[in-house]
């Protein structure tokens, strides 16, 4: 092989603790993640009190209690999905109706000037000629 030049060698070496402080960042950031996760873990199942299963069960029952009392409180709003969607049904019907009454007017209007240019009478002017006496020329085929 040829000889490498000190240019070449100093980039190689970059190159190389480039990649070794890739790996190290990669590494840290890895165990400061498992360390961070960890310590939530331990943080939220870790008990500040020694509590019998007794008190335990009696505050889990306090606190149904109060969200039971809260929710009888709140007042019941009925929700009935037949009536809405029928109420939903009645507006779209009304949003129909009024675009297609402002449509059927855009279109009558087009039409009634239509009917005006239909129904004008033509005047006829020089030589009427019969297209259809051409074809009484041609004769039905007898092997057929």
């Amino acid at each position: 092989m040829y000889p490498k030049t000190k240019y070449q060698q100093k980039i190689i070496a970059g190159r190389k603790s480039l990649k070794l402080k890739r790996i190290i960042v990669l590494c840290f950031v890895i165990c400061s993640f498992c360390w961070f996760s960890i310590g939530i873990d331990n943080y939220g199942l870790a008990q500040t009190e020694d509590a019998s299963p007794e008190e335990k069960i009696d505050s889990i029952r306090l606190v149904s209690q109060k969200i039971q009392e809260l929710v009888k409180s709140q007042p019941v709003s009925t929700f009935v999905l037949d009536e809405l969607k029928q109420k939903v049904r009645e507006k779209h019907k009304q949003e129909m109706k009024q675009f297609n009454y402002k449509r059927n007017q855009k279109l009558s209007a087009i039409f009634e000037r239509f009917q005006k240019i239909r129904y004008q009478p033509v005047i006829y002017s020089g030589k009427h000629y019969d297209y259809t006496s051409y074809n009484q020329y041609f004769q039905a085929a007898q092997s057929r």
